[in-house]
């Protein structure tokens, strides 16, 4: 008896389901089409590849020997890791044709990453007595730009999409020096500019209720390079104030990688 039950229970339930219109029982999927405006926030990490020059040990040079010189120039050159976040805003457009969905998306954030390279209380190689130099080369940027493609698939309500275009920023790098040599050596420089560079990344987005949509996208940053030149010189009351000089030049070449998760509504 309790088998024959179940069974007219299920019975009535397939009856009452199929009563149901077909276009009540599978609501329409998720479209993808329209203009969407969201806003995005995650982490960011990265490289940078600094190269510092203080030129050649010559008559009329600060750094004298010649190693003197190489060691400044490597202290505060090669690679140094980037940290920072990102949060921002951004607006699309997107076209779904079957499962296939291509359209556009510009982003704007604030991009706080940044990093250095260098050393501090460093003894000369070559000196008559114990004399010691502090050199530091950093690069910091605050706000990123990007405008991109995005090509994807969808099945059910997930898109799966991969991105691409253009990113700008503003890259500041800046050097620094002074020692402690009887000379009181000192010197650095400053320069500030916007990089054009380029992106490339993938993500997920899933429909939710309404109209909104909830993403998680990675992308790859390069930025290009920014270099700043300056002049070492004897300190200001020294003895040798005026007399001599070097080069002081870093260059800075940056690339990034963001994971971040966004929020989208469409209209």
């Amino acid at each position: 008896m309790r088998y024959i039950s179940r069974f007219l229970f299920l019975a009535a339930a397939s009856l009452s389901w199929l009563s149901i219109p077909a276009s009540a029982r599978d609501p329409a999927p998720f479209s993808w089409s329209g203009i969407y405006f969201g806003v995005n926030a995650g982490r960011a990490w990265g490289d940078v590849d600094f190269r510092t020059d203080v030129g050649d040990a010559t008559a009329t040079s600060y750094f004298d020997p010649q190693a003197n010189a190489d060691s400044v120039s490597t202290n505060a050159s090669g690679g140094a890791d980037l940290r920072g976040t990102i949060a921002g805003l951004q607006i699309g457009a997107l076209k779904q044709t079957g499962n296939f969905v291509y359209g556009v998306e510009a982003d704007f954030g604030a991009f706080n990453l940044g990093g250095s390279k260098g050393a501090t209380n460093f003894a000369y190689p070559v000196t008559p007595v114990p004399d010691f130099y502090t050199v530091r080369a950093s690069v910091d940027a605050d706000w990123l730009a990007t405008a991109r493609a995005r090509v994807g698939w969808t099945t059910s309500n997930l898109l799966i999409y991969v991105t691409g275009g253009l990113a700008v920023t503003n890259l500041q790098v800046t050097n620094s020096f002074s020692d402690t040599a009887p000379s009181a050596g000192t010197g650095g420089s400053s320069r500030s500019d916007t990089v054009a560079g380029w992106t490339l990344g993938a993500g997920l987005e899933v429909a939710l209720s309404g109209n909104w949509s909830l993403k998680g996208e990675y992308l790859y940053v390069d930025l290009g390079s920014v270099a700043t030149s300056g002049t070492v010189v004897c300190g200001p009351g020294s003895f040798c104030a005026g007399t001599f000089a070097s080069p002081f030049t870093t260059s800075a070449d940056v690339s990034a990688h963001i994971a971040r998760v966004g929020i989208n509504r469409r209209f």
